[in-house]
């Protein structure tokens, strides 16, 4: 599964109309397996899946009409994954589901405990900025098997 959402900084709330729908396509492409607990990892050191969590969390929760939670799980030290994966496993699956936004474990390695104990990770790969290298070390690193998919964006204009 490939999805490339469209950022835009110009846009209103910072994403395009495309955008929003490229986020609902993934959002309905992910409802076709059984989850709760979600990972958004980028592949490379620089990426930041926080954007993209909480929009595919808003989508979520206007599709299901339940709270898909969003958690920031960007610079967690070791000693807080329990705390991040105790958090995220609490949500009832009839009541709502958790997408967790992480660090590349490349940049911080306690994204991997995070990632393992999720039902599934999405690989986020932003365009021009990964290279293949980083992307499959974040593969290995969590491994194949965990991977739902990846999504690729656009690089932002602004940077």
């Amino acid at each position: 599964m490939v999805m490339q959402p469209n950022f835009a900084a110009d846009a209103p709330g910072g994403v395009t109309v495309r955008a929003a729908a490229d986020i609902q396509r993934l959002w309905f492409t992910l409802s076709k397996r059984p989850w709760t607990f979600l990972v958004i990892m980028p592949a490379h050191a620089r990426g930041d899946a926080t954007e993209l969590a909480r929009r595919l969390a808003e989508v979520g929760t206007q599709h299901r009409g339940t709270t898909v939670r969003c958690l920031l799980a960007v610079n967690v030290e070791v000693s807080e994954t329990s705390h991040v994966i105790v958090e995220a496993i609490a949500q009832n699956p009839l009541e709502g589901a958790t997408i967790v936004a992480v660090d590349s474990p490349l940049l911080n390695p306690a994204s991997i405990p995070i990632a393992l104990a999720a039902d599934g990770v999405l690989l986020l790969v932003t365009l021009g900025e990964t290279d293949i290298s980083a992307a499959k070390q974040t593969v290995e690193a969590i491994g194949k098997d965990r991977f739902f998919g990846t999504v690729t964006l656009a690089p932002d204009p602004g940077t």
